[in-house]
């Protein structure tokens, strides 16, 4: 069966969530089409026009995150995902950094593009039933989003992630369910979170703040009681936060290591990134 390469658009979409809920993954179709609106996905098709593979890459100025590589089952070791990998590098200027966040599974392929290990996030979850909070009134410094925060959110955003992302970001704003300001004395923008409805689940993130207390106290706010599980991915297991995650029945589920290629290009980050928008965003 002969199996060709394409760039996938909106008409793939449905065949991009089924591709992901077939390995497990939680990316819907609302993900998808994030994803499609920032960067690009390339993926290999049956003659029938069957989605068997996919690879996609985000360009964030001078460097890019990739992600979303999957290869149905019955297709793999057919040199799919390398191919499909390939074709969104080949994208990327040749100096850039390119991150990435790998499963065990992932790593060699990876390796063999020149990535190597940079750390990792923490994924915790909480099923939503487990989740309480005392008053849903929000703290005098945290605020409902407003458009005259935009210059400063982006401006956050850029110094916490280490490169300019404003398309991405305009769309998470969109997309967001919740999406929450924390203000300095002077009623100026220091930090911001976002919550976002994602198959069925709530998922936290990205969070920027000043300090780690800062930071719990925007993604307690973001918290909600639903039925569904909630999730955030840490950039780091700050005590404070993680203890004030097991207090509303979160658990870690695992520890995706991150892999960068060329990592002395990457931007300078402040460290004020508390947890990531999703991991096919960087």
């Amino acid at each position: 069966m002969k199996l060709t390469i394409h760039r996938l658009t909106e008409n793939d979409i449905p065949a991009l969530a089924e591709l992901s809920r077939e390995v497990g993954w939680d990316y819907d179709e609302a993900e998808m089409k994030a994803v499609l609106a920032s960067g690009v996905v390339y993926g290999h098709k049956t003659p029938e026009g069957t989605v068997v593979s996919s690879s996609a890459v985000i360009l964030y100025g001078e460097m890019a995150a990739l992600g979303l590589v999957i290869v149905r089952e019955a297709y793999r070791r057919q040199g799919l995902a390398r191919g499909a990998v390939k074709v969104c590098l080949d994208l990327v200027p040749q100096k850039a950094s390119v991150m990435l966040f790998a499963t065990e599974e992932g790593k060699p392929l990876y390796r063999e593009f020149g990535f190597e290990e940079a750390g990792m996030v923490y994924k915790y979850t909480a099923p939503g039933q487990a989740l309480s909070k005392n008053s849903t009134a929000l703290p005098n410094n945290i605020r409902m989003y407003e458009s005259s925060d935009w210059n400063s959110i982006q401006q956050l955003d850029h110094e916490a992630f280490g490169e300019d992302r404003e398309v991405f970001l305009r769309h998470r704003f969109v997309q967001a369910y919740q999406s929450l300001v924390l203000k300095n004395g002077n009623n100026q923008p220091v930090g911001f979170g976002l919550s976002i409805w994602h198959e069925g689940q709530l998922l936290i993130g990205p969070v920027t703040a000043p300090d780690e207390r800062d930071a719990a106290a925007l993604v307690e706010q973001l918290i909600e009681a639903h039925p569904v599980k909630v999730r955030i991915d840490l950039t780091a297991e700050s005590s404070f936060i993680t203890k004030m995650l097991g207090e509303y029945g979160f658990e870690k589920q695992s520890e995706p290591h991150r892999m960068v290629r060329h990592p002395g290009n990457l931007g300078s980050r402040n460290g004020t990134l508390y947890a990531i928008a999703s991991q096919v965003f960087g």
